[in-house]
């Protein structure tokens, strides 16, 4: 679930707000411009990384939606406008997954080898870095959470949920977006079968009564009354 494709994340909201800010709006630091690459292009199919590709650069979407696959092709992550992508490789200095565009996308790319340049020059660079790491830490756990849920029914929800809460953060609509996903990735990325999924779509539309699902179209009428579904779906 993400956004349509037309929309992208402010700066404000982007998770390199700032550091762009402090590094190229209020002091426009020459090594920061040289660093620093924006709206880079990916066109829907092409990959942004592969397994193996050394680890560059620090990735941020601005537009679109990528799918993070593992070297069996299986789904593991959805990342949306507003996040950082491939952080969690840095460490290593290799990428073990693979980012592909699900639609057109755009990026914006950091020079990671001016990270420790960049900190000898400003103040916030360490800040804004551990910051940024930490959020993205945060994020992955939100879908992992989601990804170890104990039923389909969970699972679906609380997916939904985390989007349209992904969706408030970056100041884009909750109550109504878009899925990227066929329902058949989308069931990959949950673990649960097709028709599991569009059985619990129709439970959600059916008994919740709080959302409508049409192809790819996601509308939540009331996001409060899908949250107590799933509390009443736990004391059950």
């Amino acid at each position: 679930l993400t956004m349509n494709s037309q929309l992208c994340v402010d700066c404000q909201h982007c998770i390199f707000s700032e550091i762009c800010k402090e590094c190229m709006f209020t002091q426009n630091i020459p090594i920061f411009n040289r660093a620093f690459q924006r709206k880079v292009f990916l066109s829907q199919g092409r990959a942004l990384f592969n397994i193996g590709d050394k680890v560059k650069y620090l990735i941020a979407i601005r537009s679109g939606c990528l799918k993070i696959i593992d070297q069996d092709n299986i789904l593991l992550n959805l990342q949306t406008p507003g996040q950082l992508i491939g952080g969690e490789d840095l460490h290593n200095g290799y990428y073990r997954t693979s980012a592909i565009a699900l639609q057109d996308t755009e990026v914006c790319m950091l020079d990671y080898s001016e990270i420790y340049g960049l900190s000898q020059i400003t103040l916030g660079t360490f800040r804004n870095m551990v910051n940024l790491l930490s959020e993205t830490a945060y994020e992955n756990q939100q879908m992992i959470k989601v990804l170890v849920q104990p039923d389909a029914f969970l699972k679906v929800t609380s997916f939904i949920l985390l989007m349209a809460e992904r969706n408030k953060i970056k100041f884009f609509t909750e109550d109504n977006f878009s899925l990227p996903l066929t329902q058949k990735d989308l069931s990959s990325l949950l673990g649960i079968s097709p028709v599991t999924l569009r059985r619990v779509l129709d439970k959600l539309e059916r008994d919740v009564g709080g959302i409508t699902i049409h192809d790819r179209k996601v509308v939540i009428k009331d996001i409060a009354q899908v949250r107590r579904s799933i509390r009443l779906h736990l004391m059950s």
